[in-house]
């Protein structure tokens, strides 16, 4: 039987919805800011990650990445409302998978890793040590080195 699903995991797949609902009042930036404290509520301080090294990519990389327009958020803010009713034929995929995730990650995305690695035929799953959400960027050896045994796997 699955484990039950806190508050905060129930209401998830409405999350874009929200936003979207509470945009034209509050204004986009002032929602997400909200859903931010939200998720504070949601797991401890090591699951945000080290919000300086973080930041740190941003200012190294943001102008590389190009703003999302208000169509293209709409999309994804709609494939995200959608996924929960999509179907999935996991048995079909055949490549092999890396599900990474970290130690400290809100307990959601560690099941839906653990599910998707068991799910699919050659699935692996590996949880990395004391890192949060943006595990890359707390824990980014282990990462690359994590990614160059698997892929040094796949090649055989």
């Amino acid at each position: 039987m699955p484990e039950p699903l806190s508050l905060g995991e129930r209401i998830e797949p409405y999350r874009p919805a929200l936003v979207n609902a509470l945009a034209p009042l509050l204004g986009r930036e002032r929602v997400k800011d909200l859903l931010v404290r939200l998720d504070s509520l949601r797991f401890d301080e090591r699951g945000k990650g080290d919000m300086a090294a973080i930041e740190r990519v941003h200012d190294r990389h943001g102008d590389d990445v190009p703003a999302m327009d208000d169509a293209e958020r709409a999309k994804v803010d709609a494939a995200l409302e959608r996924y929960h009713e999509e179907f999935i034929a996991y048995d079909e995929i055949t490549v092999p998978s890396l599900h990474l995730v970290g130690e400290y990650e809100i307990p959601q995305v560690q099941r839906h890793g653990r599910y998707m690695s068991e799910r699919l035929p050659d699935g692996e799953f590996r949880e990395i040590p004391k890192a949060g959400h943006v595990s890359y960027v707390d824990r980014p050896a282990f990462v690359r080195q994590t990614l160059r045994e698997f892929c040094a796997g796949v090649r055989g």
